[in-house]
Protein backbone atom coordinates (compact mmCIF):
# COMPACT_ATOMS: atom_id res chain seq x y z
CA UNK A 1 0.00 0.00 0.00
CA UNK A 2 3.14 2.50 1.14
CA UNK A 3 4.69 1.39 -2.63
CA UNK A 4 1.14 2.59 -4.34
CA UNK A 5 0.67 5.58 -2.30
CA UNK A 6 4.63 6.49 -3.43
CA UNK A 7 3.79 5.97 -7.15
CA UNK A 8 1.16 8.10 -7.03
CA UNK A 9 2.52 11.42 -5.83
CA UNK A 10 4.98 10.85 -8.15
CA UNK A 11 3.00 10.58 -10.75
CA UNK A 12 0.96 13.56 -9.92
CA UNK A 13 4.19 15.73 -9.46
CA UNK A 14 5.31 14.28 -12.94
CA UNK A 15 1.74 15.88 -14.10
CA UNK A 16 2.36 19.22 -12.68
CA UNK A 17 5.41 19.63 -13.67
CA UNK A 18 4.65 18.65 -17.35
CA UNK A 19 1.42 20.38 -17.68
CA UNK A 20 0.94 23.39 -14.91
CA UNK A 21 -2.49 24.74 -14.67
CA UNK A 22 -3.31 28.26 -14.02
CA UNK A 23 -7.08 29.51 -12.88
CA UNK A 24 -9.18 31.36 -16.41
CA UNK A 25 -11.41 34.03 -15.14
CA UNK A 26 -14.17 31.79 -14.74
CA UNK A 27 -12.13 29.54 -12.47
CA UNK A 28 -11.59 26.42 -14.58
CA UNK A 29 -8.24 25.19 -15.17
CA UNK A 30 -6.33 25.15 -18.27
CA UNK A 31 -2.72 24.37 -19.47
CA UNK A 32 -0.29 27.53 -19.06
CA UNK A 33 -0.49 30.60 -21.82
CA UNK A 34 2.69 29.75 -23.80
CA UNK A 35 1.18 31.63 -26.55
CA UNK A 36 2.39 35.02 -27.91
CA UNK A 37 -0.85 37.69 -29.19
CA UNK A 38 -1.53 37.37 -32.96
CA UNK A 39 -0.58 41.13 -34.41
CA UNK A 40 -2.79 42.17 -37.38
CA UNK A 41 -1.56 45.20 -39.05
CA UNK A 42 -2.47 47.05 -42.55
CA UNK A 43 -0.12 46.15 -45.54
CA UNK A 44 2.18 48.94 -46.64
CA UNK A 45 0.33 52.00 -47.51
CA UNK A 46 0.91 54.35 -49.83
CA UNK A 47 -1.00 57.61 -49.67
CA UNK A 48 -0.27 61.61 -51.63
CA UNK A 49 1.20 64.05 -49.95
CA UNK A 50 -1.30 66.78 -49.18
CA UNK A 51 1.41 69.39 -48.19
CA UNK A 52 5.10 70.33 -48.15
CA UNK A 53 5.62 68.32 -44.36
CA UNK A 54 4.12 65.21 -46.43
CA UNK A 55 0.33 64.10 -45.10
CA UNK A 56 -1.52 62.62 -41.93
CA UNK A 57 -2.22 59.09 -41.95
CA UNK A 58 -4.56 56.96 -40.50
CA UNK A 59 -4.70 53.00 -39.95
CA UNK A 60 -5.66 50.03 -37.62
CA UNK A 61 -4.04 47.96 -36.09
CA UNK A 62 -4.91 44.79 -33.53
CA UNK A 63 -3.93 41.79 -31.51
CA UNK A 64 -5.97 38.83 -30.78
CA UNK A 65 -4.20 36.50 -27.74
CA UNK A 66 -5.77 32.50 -27.96
CA UNK A 67 -6.37 33.35 -23.87
CA UNK A 68 -7.00 36.77 -23.77
CA UNK A 69 -9.43 37.21 -26.24
CA UNK A 70 -8.52 40.80 -27.97
CA UNK A 71 -5.37 42.82 -26.59
CA UNK A 72 -4.13 46.52 -26.73
CA UNK A 73 -1.75 47.14 -29.32
CA UNK A 74 1.01 50.60 -29.39
CA UNK A 75 2.34 51.30 -32.52
CA UNK A 76 5.04 54.07 -33.35
CA UNK A 77 4.46 56.39 -34.79
CA UNK A 78 0.55 56.27 -33.69
CA UNK A 79 -2.17 56.37 -36.14
CA UNK A 80 -3.42 59.91 -36.93
CA UNK A 81 0.41 61.14 -36.79
CA UNK A 82 1.97 63.60 -39.22
CA UNK A 83 4.13 61.51 -41.99
CA UNK A 84 7.20 63.30 -44.21
CA UNK A 85 7.52 62.42 -48.02
CA UNK A 86 9.65 58.87 -47.26
CA UNK A 87 9.34 55.87 -46.39
CA UNK A 88 8.40 55.64 -42.19
CA UNK A 89 7.91 52.09 -40.73
CA UNK A 90 5.70 52.28 -38.55
CA UNK A 91 6.57 49.05 -35.35
CA UNK A 92 3.85 47.62 -33.79
CA UNK A 93 3.93 45.89 -29.93
CA UNK A 94 1.38 43.66 -28.06
CA UNK A 95 1.35 41.68 -24.49
CA UNK A 96 -0.87 39.71 -22.99
CA UNK A 97 -1.33 39.18 -19.15
CA UNK A 98 1.13 36.80 -18.89
CA UNK A 99 4.08 38.27 -20.20
CA UNK A 100 3.84 36.66 -23.59
CA UNK A 101 5.11 39.95 -26.44
CA UNK A 102 4.44 40.00 -30.31
CA UNK A 103 5.97 42.93 -32.64
CA UNK A 104 4.59 43.83 -36.21
CA UNK A 105 5.78 46.50 -38.70
CA UNK A 106 4.42 47.61 -41.50
CA UNK A 107 5.58 51.25 -43.85
CA UNK A 108 3.69 54.44 -44.86
CA UNK A 109 5.34 56.04 -47.53
CA UNK A 110 4.47 59.37 -48.51
CA UNK A 111 4.72 60.33 -52.14
CA UNK A 112 4.03 63.20 -54.42
CA UNK A 113 3.07 62.21 -57.99
CA UNK A 114 0.45 65.28 -58.41
CA UNK A 115 1.63 67.73 -61.09
CA UNK A 116 2.29 71.58 -60.80
CA UNK A 117 -0.57 73.44 -61.54
CA UNK A 118 0.56 76.26 -64.40
CA UNK A 119 -1.72 79.32 -65.22
CA UNK A 120 -0.72 80.60 -68.97
CA UNK A 121 -2.31 83.97 -70.34
CA UNK A 122 -4.81 83.22 -73.59
CA UNK A 123 -3.63 83.80 -76.56
CA UNK A 124 -2.19 87.32 -76.88
CA UNK A 125 -2.54 89.68 -80.61
CA UNK A 126 -1.31 92.66 -81.10
CA UNK A 127 -0.37 94.91 -84.53
CA UNK A 128 2.43 96.03 -85.79
CA UNK A 129 3.18 98.69 -88.05
CA UNK A 130 5.19 97.80 -91.37
CA UNK A 131 5.43 94.66 -89.88
CA UNK A 132 8.40 95.47 -87.30
CA UNK A 133 9.16 92.93 -84.93
CA UNK A 134 7.24 93.97 -81.53
CA UNK A 135 8.60 93.11 -77.99
CA UNK A 136 5.81 91.12 -76.10
CA UNK A 137 5.56 90.85 -72.10
CA UNK A 138 3.38 87.81 -70.73
CA UNK A 139 2.85 86.67 -66.88
CA UNK A 140 2.87 82.49 -66.18
CA UNK A 141 2.10 81.81 -62.66
CA UNK A 142 2.80 78.28 -61.01
CA UNK A 143 1.96 76.27 -57.87
CA UNK A 144 2.10 73.30 -56.50
CA UNK A 145 0.91 71.22 -53.36
CA UNK A 146 4.01 70.28 -51.82
CA UNK A 147 6.90 72.02 -53.70
CA UNK A 148 7.22 75.73 -52.44
CA UNK A 149 10.11 76.75 -55.43
CA UNK A 150 8.39 75.59 -58.69
CA UNK A 151 10.61 76.43 -61.59
CA UNK A 152 8.80 77.26 -65.46
CA UNK A 153 10.45 78.08 -68.41
CA UNK A 154 8.54 79.10 -72.04
CA UNK A 155 10.13 79.31 -75.39
CA UNK A 156 9.71 82.15 -76.66
CA UNK A 157 10.18 84.07 -73.20
CA UNK A 158 8.58 86.80 -71.69
CA UNK A 159 10.06 89.99 -73.12
CA UNK A 160 11.37 88.29 -76.74
CA UNK A 161 10.78 90.34 -80.40
CA UNK A 162 7.81 88.68 -81.44
CA UNK A 163 7.60 88.76 -85.67
CA UNK A 164 4.38 89.29 -87.62
CA UNK A 165 2.36 85.55 -88.11
CA UNK A 166 1.43 83.33 -85.71
CA UNK A 167 4.09 81.95 -82.69
CA UNK A 168 3.02 79.18 -80.56
CA UNK A 169 4.58 79.86 -77.30
CA UNK A 170 5.55 76.33 -74.93
CA UNK A 171 6.10 76.18 -71.48
CA UNK A 172 6.32 73.39 -68.95
CA UNK A 173 7.05 73.46 -65.07
CA UNK A 174 8.35 70.81 -62.69
CA UNK A 175 8.45 70.14 -59.16
CA UNK A 176 10.88 68.37 -57.06
CA UNK A 177 9.84 65.09 -57.45
CA UNK A 178 10.02 65.81 -61.74
CA UNK A 179 6.13 65.74 -61.38
CA UNK A 180 5.44 68.28 -64.85
CA UNK A 181 2.79 70.05 -66.43
CA UNK A 182 2.95 71.44 -70.08
CA UNK A 183 0.87 73.94 -71.61
CA UNK A 184 0.85 76.50 -74.75
CA UNK A 185 -0.74 79.87 -76.03
CA UNK A 186 -0.05 81.54 -79.26
CA UNK A 187 0.93 85.10 -79.90
CA UNK A 188 -0.18 86.75 -83.33
CA UNK A 189 1.36 90.01 -84.23
CA UNK A 190 -0.96 91.29 -87.33
CA UNK A 191 0.14 93.01 -89.94
CA UNK A 192 -1.49 96.68 -90.68
CA UNK A 193 -1.56 99.21 -93.62
CA UNK A 194 0.54 102.36 -92.80
CA UNK A 195 -1.79 105.37 -92.38
CA UNK A 196 -1.60 108.24 -95.16
CA UNK A 197 -1.70 111.32 -93.99
CA UNK A 198 -5.00 113.02 -93.86
CA UNK A 199 -4.37 116.15 -96.47
CA UNK A 200 -1.27 114.53 -98.27
CA UNK A 201 0.84 117.44 -100.08
CA UNK A 202 -0.32 118.98 -103.25
CA UNK A 203 2.90 121.07 -104.35
CA UNK A 204 4.16 119.92 -107.67
CA UNK A 205 6.71 116.65 -107.81
CA UNK A 206 9.50 117.46 -109.78
CA UNK A 207 9.95 114.97 -112.59
CA UNK A 208 13.41 115.22 -114.68
CA UNK A 209 12.02 115.25 -118.39
CA UNK A 210 15.01 113.52 -119.06
CA UNK A 211 14.53 110.52 -117.25
CA UNK A 212 11.26 110.26 -118.10
CA UNK A 213 8.96 110.37 -121.18
CA UNK A 214 5.40 111.01 -120.41
CA UNK A 215 2.55 110.59 -122.91
CA UNK A 216 -0.49 111.31 -122.72
CA UNK A 217 -2.97 108.40 -121.89
CA UNK A 218 -0.39 106.31 -120.70
CA UNK A 219 0.75 105.76 -116.59
CA UNK A 220 4.30 104.61 -115.42
CA UNK A 221 5.56 103.98 -112.23
CA UNK A 222 7.48 106.60 -110.30
CA UNK A 223 9.66 106.33 -106.62
CA UNK A 224 9.32 109.38 -104.67
CA UNK A 225 9.86 110.83 -101.47
CA UNK A 226 8.25 109.20 -98.60
CA UNK A 227 5.55 111.30 -96.92
CA UNK A 228 3.13 108.94 -95.85
CA UNK A 229 3.57 108.23 -92.10
CA UNK A 230 2.39 105.18 -90.07
CA UNK A 231 0.84 104.66 -86.84
CA UNK A 232 4.32 104.75 -84.93
CA UNK A 233 5.32 108.31 -86.81
CA UNK A 234 7.59 106.29 -89.32
CA UNK A 235 7.88 106.91 -93.05
CA UNK A 236 7.22 103.93 -95.48
CA UNK A 237 8.08 103.63 -98.91
CA UNK A 238 5.69 105.24 -101.50
CA UNK A 239 4.95 104.22 -105.02
CA UNK A 240 3.04 107.12 -107.55
CA UNK A 241 1.22 106.11 -110.49
CA UNK A 242 1.41 108.68 -112.96
CA UNK A 243 -1.11 109.10 -115.72
CA UNK A 244 -0.56 111.98 -118.18
CA UNK A 245 -4.08 114.41 -119.13
CA UNK A 246 -2.84 117.12 -121.02
CA UNK A 247 -1.43 120.05 -118.60
CA UNK A 248 -2.69 118.33 -115.58
CA UNK A 249 -1.54 114.70 -114.61
CA UNK A 250 -3.70 112.86 -112.42
CA UNK A 251 -1.02 111.18 -109.35
CA UNK A 252 -2.56 108.10 -107.55
CA UNK A 253 -0.30 107.66 -104.50
CA UNK A 254 -0.01 104.90 -102.40
CA UNK A 255 1.94 103.65 -99.56
CA UNK A 256 3.42 99.94 -99.46
CA UNK A 257 5.10 98.47 -96.20
CA UNK A 258 7.62 96.04 -96.40
CA UNK A 259 4.18 93.13 -96.04
CA UNK A 260 3.01 94.35 -99.30
CA UNK A 261 -0.01 96.46 -97.12
CA UNK A 262 -1.09 99.17 -99.31
CA UNK A 263 -3.17 102.77 -98.29
CA UNK A 264 -3.74 105.03 -101.27
CA UNK A 265 -5.53 107.92 -102.52
CA UNK A 266 -5.82 110.09 -105.55
CA UNK A 267 -4.68 113.13 -105.88
CA UNK A 268 -4.84 115.51 -108.85
CA UNK A 269 -2.08 117.54 -108.89
CA UNK A 270 0.54 119.32 -111.83
CA UNK A 271 3.76 118.32 -112.27
CA UNK A 272 6.19 120.40 -113.49
CA UNK A 273 8.51 118.84 -116.53
CA UNK A 274 12.06 120.06 -116.23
Amino acid sequence: MRTLRIVFYLFLVQSLLLNPVYAEKDGRSAKADKWPPVIIVPGAIEIEASASWGAVVDYEARAIDRVDGSVDVACSPISGSQFSLSDTLVSCRAQDKKGNVSHSSFVVSVIDSTSPTMSLPTNIEIDSSLGAPVLVNYTVAVSDLVDTNVSYNCVPASGSMFSVGSTDVVCSASDGFSNTVNGSFKVSINDIPPELPLNPPSASFVIPANDIELVVGESLSVVIDAVAKNSNGEHVKEYTIVSLLAANIYVAIGAVDTQGNMSDFTEVIEVNLL
